[in-house]
């Protein structure tokens, strides 16, 4: 939710809630460390977030389609409170944990077939460094897209289509990067087959994924990065999956950003001689800085559907503009507003009046409030 994701969480993260009970004795400043400074001089890194706001929705449905999270309109929802905490050494071994608690935990626990709680085991992985190389082993989120699972990392309150709809996100198996030059850094993984390609990741067949690409970083202001995600599946006949990524991003100025997500994916069945159905697009993104605590997202995005038995294709577009105000080096409050455009009705408006039956419509639109207060990233 990049050949490492950019810092902060990106690169590794957490929350750590300490709960002191009552009746405890305060002890003076000088008695000793801070809780943080324990974790520093230990190597630990130690962060953590709180995210909820409310959507609303200006069609007369309930739910928002092709949504990953945020689905429920004119709704207030805890979405995310995260705890992680990560000893990643230069050399040796380490390791990370995030956990992922609210609604949003629902959706990643659905996509590790963990059941539905509220709280989720989103990352988790033990990690060894050696020089160039960098090897990893547990849970892990995939390199592919521009946006993330965790809320925090991410410019626009709502996720892009693509994210659900054409990119994997969480993977369950083995990764190693290595660093080919100082500008190029290659990775390989190995991990369960259906880790992608479905609502429910879990791993029913023999046969594993494989991603692979790498991340070229040729100067701070520039970063192109493309990644393949190659499975085989036991379901639709023994078919399989077939995503390429790619995510350009440039920092043109130091108040604006450019960053560019294409992703073609394709879905093969063992019984036919071509893709079942493919899914390709494109996201831009513009982020400026207007002021220190003042700073802006639009996103332009669109996509197509199609499958090929039948032949029949949906395009898919969106366009989202987001606010952001620093209020304090902690709290970051987002105001945005979205317009979804299908060349189908794919959007829910209500009921008919005389039948009951559903209304669909070819737009939605709605908007969205969020407070996050983080400490650590």
């Amino acid at each position: 939710m990049h050949a490492s994701k950019p810092s902060g969480l990106r690169a590794s993260a957490a929350l750590l809630y300490v709960g002191l009970g009552a009746g405890f004795t305060a002890l003076p400043a000088h008695a000793g460390p801070t809780l943080s400074e324990v974790l520093d001089n230990s190597g630990i890194f130690a962060a953590g977030y709180v995210a909820a706001g409310y959507t609303g929705g200006l069609n007369k449905g309930q739910a928002l389609s092709d949504r990953v999270f945020d689905s429920n309109a004119n709704t207030f929802e805890l979405n995310q409170a995260g705890l992680i905490l990560a000893h990643t050494p230069a050399e040796g071994f380490g390791g990370k944990v995030v956990l992922v608690g609210g609604s949003d935990a629902k959706v990643l626990n659905a996509f590790y077939g963990s059941g539905s709680s509220d709280l989720a085991l989103f990352i988790a992985y033990a990690q060894y460094a050696y020089g160039p190389l960098i090897a990893i082993v547990g849970r892990f989120p995939a390199l592919s897209g521009a946006e993330l699972a965790l809320e925090p990392l991410n410019s626009n309150i709502s996720r892009s289509l693509m994210l659900g709809l054409a990119q994997p996100v969480p993977l369950t198996g083995v990764r190693v990067n290595y660093q080919l030059t100082d500008s190029f850094t290659a990775t390989v993984s190995l991990t369960n087959s259906d880790s992608f390609g479905s609502a429910a990741a879990v791993d029913d067949n023999k046969q594993k994924s494989v991603e692979a690409g790498g991340a070229w970083t040729p100067s701070k202001a520039f970063k192109l990065a493309v990644y393949n995600y190659y499975s085989k599946e036991s379901d639709a006949d023994g078919g399989k999956n077939d995503i390429v990524d790619l995510v350009a991003s440039w920092q043109a100025t130091p108040a604006l950003q450019l960053e560019l997500n294409g992703d073609y994916k394709r879905v093969f069945e063992a019984t036919a001689a071509g893709p079942a159905s493919s899914t390709y697009g494109a996201a831009g993104y513009l982020n400026y800085q207007f002021a220190p605590k003042w700073s802006s997202s639009l996103r332009l995005e669109a996509l197509r559907l199609k499958n090929q038995d039948s032949g029949a294709a949906t395009n898919l577009e969106e366009a989202t503009i987001t606010g952001r105000y620093s209020a304090t080096r902690n709290l970051r409050l987002l105001a945005e507003f979205r317009y979804d455009y299908a060349s189908s009705p794919n959007y829910a408006d209500g009921t008919d009046p005389d039948t009951g039956a559903p209304v669909l419509n070819k737009h939605d639109t709605e908007f969205g409030l969020t407070a996050i207060y983080s400490f650590g990233l």
